[in-house]
């Protein structure tokens, strides 16, 4: 049975000058979370930054299988929900026969 192996967040920052502009993602498995920020022109103050966690502790699976139901639906249904204060979410699901959907932001 094809699983979700994996759900990355796209977000890019909203208006304002390109000093400040961004795009960060989020990639979330059942045994990592990793996160990274990537400024459009970086800046002393607006640096690229990244942080990963990993675990093989049960809690982190079972966020990752709620997590997973609830992405799958939104992605299936083609609802980008205005979560954030970014004006651009995609969603990229990756399953574990290596295929993937891909919900680009609005």
């Amino acid at each position: 049975m094809t699983e979700v192996s994996k759900i990355t967040l796209i977000g890019h920052s909203g208006w304002g000058p390109v000093e400040e502009a961004y795009e960060e993602g989020l990639t979330v498995s059942d045994a990592e979370v990793t996160y990274r920020y990537h400024p459009i022109k970086a800046t002393s103050e607006n640096v690229a930054h990244r942080w990963r966690y990993w675990t093989d502790g049960p809690a982190l699976v079972n966020a990752f299988e709620n997590l997973a139901a609830v992405v799958v639906d939104l992605v299936n249904k083609q609802v980008v929900p205005n979560a954030l204060d970014a004006p651009e979410l995609e969603f990229l699901v990756v399953y574990t026969d290596r295929k993937f959907t891909f919900l680009p932001a609005q």
